[in-house]
């Protein structure tokens, strides 16, 4: 039996340089005040394998969510500085210094991530970087 094709096909994708492997096969991002804002309260849900990056960005909250997340903290490198997991709804997480963005992921979703690891964007489908996330593609 064929599986179904996705509702959305993926823009970008977030890979490990340390492991090579795709940890975020679909990424949204959110690099404008409107969509930094809004984040992702509201929905439902968060899907294994989906998040939402916001840059910039150095600290977060999760008023009006629904489920916990988990956050990947990165420099302006894509260093990731810090990982906090499963962080729940109606909470503030305070700003880790030099933190530049922050991916946000289904709670318990980011295990294949670790301080010191370096993270890059890769380009599935033809579409535009936008100047905001320059620092997180290969040299």
């Amino acid at each position: 039996m064929k599986e179904p094709e996705p509702k959305l096909k993926p823009k970008w994708r977030v890979v490990n340089q340390r492991t090579a492997e795709v940890i975020l096969p679909f990424l949204e991002i959110a690099d404008h005040f409107w969509t930094r804002f809004k984040g992702l309260q509201g929905r439902a849900d968060l899907e294994p394998g989906h998040g939402l990056l916001l840059v910039p960005c150095s600290s977060v909250h999760t008023f009006m969510m629904r489920f916990p997340i988990d956050l990947i903290l990165l420099d302006r490198t894509g260093k990731v500085l810090g990982v906090k997991s499963t962080v729940r709804p109606w909470r503030m997480v305070a700003p880790v210094s030099q933190t530049y963005a922050i991916i946000e992921v289904k709670g318990g979703s980011a295990l294949a991530v670790s301080p010191g690891d370096l993270l890059r964007l890769e380009r599935v489908q033809g579409q535009e970087l936008p100047a905001s996330l320059g620092f997180l593609l290969k040299p």
